[in-house]
């Protein structure tokens, strides 16, 4: 959009015995314009800046003395000018300078006002816009992993990291009472701010036993965009699937070599190989049928002595079906 600001018509008069007594009357107009009343920087992170400039012309026929500022009671103070001429040609135009220099979290508005030096007319306005922007935390590693350990203590470091576009600021840091005990960590002096891009290193110490197996939780309380806590997960020394102990499958057999899930005590997946398509069908020798899921079959259903309590197959299973041979 484009906007004019008149002044009112200086009128001159001179007389010359050339033109028999009568005046020549010569009006002189000036009139400021600008081609674009909004100046939008969009998301600059802080602790940077980026500068633009909206322009200012002059469509008379005069030249014209101008004042630029920024309307401080309605704007932001993270808007500044630059150098700004004070006078422009008849016909010319000039730039004006804008420097955003974003502080804080959210967006930032404000106005340019431009007006003649010694007019009384309202001033035109270039509206100013930036953002928003918000901060954001992320860690690295993670999760963090203490496997393998090879000291009774590990420390290991974390850094958050400020990943939004405006400050963090790290409030609390600590582990949870709901993960492994064995865990804890060197606090880092806090609260503690951190421009984009910026990280703060966090020690986690490991006091490896044999007993707590679960994984421990580090959190984080900080002004991330999420809010609230964040949460890392801390990982222990403990035994492969393969080697602990526990039927992680679910299938009643337990680790290397009783699971046919395990290829060896170091393998951390118990999952049975897939022997079946999920959905088919297979005949028991009791008289019922299996049906595929998960890639398992299931229990032989339907046939008079597939529920007997006795292994009626070659699969060394009792009972609930599994139990029956397949025929074929």
């Amino acid at each position: 959009m484009r906007r004019h600001l008149l002044s009112a018509a200086v009128l001159a008069a001179t007389f010359s015995g050339c033109n028999c007594g009568r005046p020549i009357v010569t009006m002189t107009q000036s009139s400021i314009s600008i081609p674009v009343d909004d100046l939008d920087f969009g998301v600059v992170a802080e602790g940077t800046s980026k500068g633009s400039k909206f322009r200012i012309d002059n469509v008379g026929r005069a030249p014209v003395n101008i004042a630029v500022s920024i309307d401080v009671p309605t704007s932001s103070t993270d808007f500044s000018l630059g150098t700004v001429p004070l006078t422009i040609e008849a016909g010319g135009f000039i730039e004006v300078p804008v420097t955003f220099t974003p502080v804080g979290a959210g967006e930032d508005e404000g106005f340019a006002l431009i007006k003649e030096a010694t007019g009384t007319e309202t001033p035109l306005r270039v509206r100013l816009h930036g953002g928003p922007i918000v901060p954001g935390l992320a860690f690295e590693p993670d999760p963090l992993d203490f496997r393998p350990t090879t000291m009774m203590i590990e420390r290991k470091t974390v850094q958050l990291k400020s990943v939004g576009t405006s400050a963090l600021t790290v409030r609390s840091v600590g582990v949870s009472a709901r993960g492994n005990p064995q865990f804890s960590v060197e606090l880092p002096a806090l609260p503690n701010r951190l421009l984009p891009g910026e990280r703060l290193g966090v020690v986690v110490v490991y006091s490896y036993d044999n007993v707590h197996m679960t994984d421990g939780l580090m959190e984080v309380l900080s002004d991330d965009a999420d809010a609230g806590v964040r949460s890392l997960r801390l990982i222990p020394d403990r035994p492969a699937q393969c080697a602990d102990g526990i039927d992680n499958d679910g299938d009643t057999l337990i680790d290397f070599p009783a699971d046919p899930g395990c290829q060896n005590a170091a393998d951390d997946d118990e999952t049975n190989p897939a022997v079946c398509v999920n959905g088919g069908t297979q005949s028991c020798n009791c008289g019922g049928t299996r049906t595929c899921v998960g890639g398992q079959f299931g229990a032989c259903v339907g046939g008079a002595g597939c529920d007997a309590g006795v292994d009626a197959g070659v699969d060394a299973g009792v009972d609930a079906g599994t139990s029956c041979n397949p025929n074929g």
